[in-house]
Order: C-alpha cells, then sequence, then structure tokens
C-alpha cells in the first residue's frame, strides 16, 4: 500500500499512471519538474525500503511505522510544490 501511495503521489505530480512510475522515472522526470535533488534521493530511498519489505521481509530492516512517516513527509514535500 505504501508503495502504491508513493507512486501515486508521483503520478500526479508527472500527470501520469501510476504503475507507470518507477525508480527510472524519479531521476527522468522529477528534476525538470523542479524537484529538489533532495527530495529525489529521498523517494529513491522510500521505493528502495519498499521493495526490500516487500521482495524480502524476512531480512529485516526497516520499521514500517517509521517507513510510513517517512513516506507521508516526503508525499507532503512533494505536493506542496509548485
Amino acid at each position: 500500500v505504501l508503495f502504491r501511495s508513493l507512486q501515486e503521489a508521483v503520478a500526479d505530480r508527472l500527470g501520469s499512471a501510476p504503475g507507470a512510475v518507477t525508480e527510472g522515472v524519479l531521476d527522468d522526470q522529477l528534476p525538470g519538474r523542479g524537484t529538489p535533488p533532495e527530495l529525489i534521493a529521498r523517494l529513491h530511498a522510500l521505493f528502495q525500503a519498499c521493495n526490500h519489505e516487500r521482495y524480502a521481509p524476512h531480512a529485516g530492516g526497516h520499521d514500517l511505522e517509521t517507513l510510513r512517516a517517512e513516506a507521508e513527509a516526503a508525499v507532503r514535500e512533494l505536493r506542496a510544490r509548485p
């Protein structure tokens, strides 16, 4: 759910379909929309953390509540940009 929410937030910013949003899209399209490199890096880290939890949850790693809070903050920042 968290990964999908991130995809939807980025898709809203880009005017694209959520399913088309990948990590590559972050680098290819967000800079041209005035998204700061720091936010793009945070989104990358969140995408990677979500993928880790989706595909290797038994390996441990992320506190899901902290991950959710970080994602909410990044989405708020993304949506606040003109």
